[in-house]
């Protein structure tokens, strides 16, 4: 070990090497930075409807799930659906479509707010819907969200018309008041216990949510007095990895992920002309299913070409499998430790987010494009093709970048708790959930790279991150769900 800091330090060609790949590796990850930038500042307004959707269906439906009244349930109902019709207000003015016009006022009609004005603005609509069309429905709504009672030959149509306005969960409120109107108690009941059981399974979420914080801070107790301090940089009892790689070893890494971090920024630069050439297509419809596969496949090519570098280069550096800590992985015992692992992290990472929001307020962060192409979406195939980007080809991808190449290329550089630091600043960094999306990253991503050291082999981590983003989108899976 001390040969190979000797080695990565010493001679004019190993400081000159050192200094250059460096340098390479920081202007890539800065280009990086800069592109992912760009297209976030070019469409923030995407970004911002796709955060309105998921805050207004959450605020509603929790406040659907509440008893109306004047006891503590009857002033969080009146609270979740005030807070429904701001983010539903908002999204009605960045985009003031049909479909929101109508969640809006079908959100103000449960808050027990005034909802013909938003009725009538559904007149003001262009488009091609003759005037004709927009009147019948205006007359539709004053039938199902008025007093009056509706005959039961007007049930029919009205159901039709409803069920042609791809209002998802809002579809439910809606038909259960038509029956309501119409004396239909049962059909009434029905399409409600519809209405509520996705709220019902928020509120179970959030149970859990809760068991995992008190688990979690139970498990990072126990991490904290079980851990034991490395004896020596780069060997010690609590790691599991070999030693710190050889010099040459060191930047074959630092080059293979400036490689990957190339790709990228290759792909960043060509998106905009594969999502125009893709829009020209005759078939404009299968635009989300074309851009969704064409981004999982290039999310899985991405690691290809760092890993023939590793190839070409480990030869010469000696690097192989073992140096990876890809060798004697034993599944039970690496599924324990990232279950054990990320409790540890959830209760670090519940009060990074707090602290964040406090210090940032309301200022506007982006969101990951999978979560915005999630919420935007209605197509089953295209959630579940980024289900399985978010929760088998990321974390496999990303852990082998950030953690076995990244982290073991600045592990030959710097001392071990740098190479942690760093590496998990850069993960941050080039995630587009900038500026407060990267304290809880950066959390994340150190928490990884511990277990990664702890384990001995990506498996731990990339499981611990694979059940990260799988919480994020069952979240999501609830929230824009039907």
């Amino acid at each position: 070990m001390a040969e190979s800091v000797e080695a990565s330090a010493g001679g004019p060609a190993g400081r000159l090497a050192t200094a250059l790949s460096s340098l390479i590796l920081a202007a890539a990850v800065g280009a990086v930075i800069w592109t992912g930038w760009s297209h976030t500042r070019n469409g923030p307004k995407t970004t911002e409807v796709a955060r309105l959707q998921l805050e207004a269906l959450d605020r509603a439906r929790r406040g659907y799930l509440m008893d109306p009244g004047s006891g503590p349930t009857g002033a969080m109902r009146t609270r979740y659906l005030a807070d429904a019709v701001h983010a539903l207000g908002q999204l009605a003015r960045l985009d003031p479509s049909f479909g929101n016009l109508r969640k809006l006022m079908l959100t103000e009609h449960m808050a027990g707010g005034a909802w013909r004005g938003t009725a009538l603005r559904l007149r003001g609509q262009g488009g091609q819907r003759p005037l004709l069309e927009r009147d019948a429905e205006i007359a539709l709504w004053a039938q199902v969200l008025g007093d009056d009672p509706i005959p039961a030959e007007g049930v029919a149509p009205a159901r039709s018309l409803i069920r042609t306005m791809g209002l998802g969960w809002f579809e439910h409120v809606a038909l259960s008041r038509l029956y309501q109107r119409a004396g239909m108690a049962h059909a009434a009941a029905t399409e409600t216990r519809s209405a509520r059981f996705t709220a019902v399974l928020m509120g179970l979420f959030d149970t859990g949510v809760l068991v995992a914080l008190t688990a979690g801070i139970l498990a990072l107790a126990f991490v904290i007095r079980s851990w034991r301090r490395p004896e020596a940089e780069g060997g010690a009892s609590g790691w599991r990895l070999p030693e710190r790689l050889s010099a040459d070893a060191a930047l074959a890494c630092r080059v293979a992920f400036c490689v990957y971090l190339g790709g990228i920024l290759l792909v960043r630069l060509a998106s905009p002309a594969l999502l125009g050439l893709s829009r020209s297509a005759p078939r404009a419809a299968a635009d989300p299913i074309a851009m969704g596969l064409l981004s999982t496949i290039l999310l899985a090519l991405s690691a290809a070409p760092p890993v023939a570098v590793l190839v070409w280069q480990g030869r010469r550096a000696g690097l192989g499998m073992a140096e990876f800590g890809f060798t004697g992985a034993r599944p039970w015992r690496d599924a324990g430790l990232a279950l054990t692992g990320y409790l540890a992290i959830f209760p670090v990472l519940t009060v990074t987010i707090l602290a964040t929001s406090r210090l940032l307020g309301d200022d506007p962060t982006p969101l990951n494009p999978a979560i915005t192409a999630f919420a935007g979406s209605g197509s089953s195939f295209v959630r579940a093709m980024l289900l399985c980007q978010a929760v088998v080809v990321a974390p496999v991808v990303e852990e082998f970048m950030f953690r076995a190449v990244l982290f073991r290329g600045l592990q030959g550089q710097m001392r071990t708790r740098w190479a942690i630091l760093g590496s998990a600043a850069v993960f941050a960094a080039l995630h587009p959930q900038l500026p407060a999306g990267f304290p809880v990253l950066f959390v994340l991503a150190c928490g990884f790279s511990l277990l990664y050291l702890r384990s001995g082999n990506l498996l731990a981590s990339v499981l611990a991150h694979a059940l990260n983003n799988g919480g994020v989108f069952v979240y999501l899976a609830l929230v824009a769900g039907t």
